[in-house]
């Protein structure tokens, strides 16, 4: 049986989004509805992740508040839960997920990896 042609994934995604969308349709068959509902609510997390990094990435990690005291920047917490419920949903999926440019660093001898 010929695979099927994976759907296009939204225009407004990012590059990120949507070559991971591509990547697991070239993969994986995804037989069920639920299974694509997750994967599209897995890269509506990474484009969220990349947009709260852009913030960071422009406002750096603190900012100023109006009476001039350092502050943490509330992007940076809010990339670090769209990149967990992205991991969380990948899970869900049954997916090993390493992104793009992702690279593991090693771990320490007697920590469990």
């Amino acid at each position: 049986m010929k695979p099927k042609r994976a759907p296009a994934p939204p225009v407004k995604w990012s590059k990120t989004a949507k070559r991971f969308w591509l990547d697991v349709h070239k993969q994986f068959v995804l037989e069920e509805p639920q299974h694509v509902e997750l994967l599209r609510a897995a890269c509506q997390q990474l484009d969220r992740a990349d947009a709260a990094r852009a913030v960071v990435d422009k406002g750096g990690v603190v900012l100023l508040d109006r009476f001039k005291q350092v502050k943490p920047n509330p992007a940076v917490d809010m990339e670090r839960q769209a990149h967990l419920a992205f991991l969380r949903l990948a899970r869900e999926l049954g997916l090993d997920v390493e992104l793009p440019g992702e690279t593991r660093g090693h771990r320490r001898a007697g920590t469990g990896g």
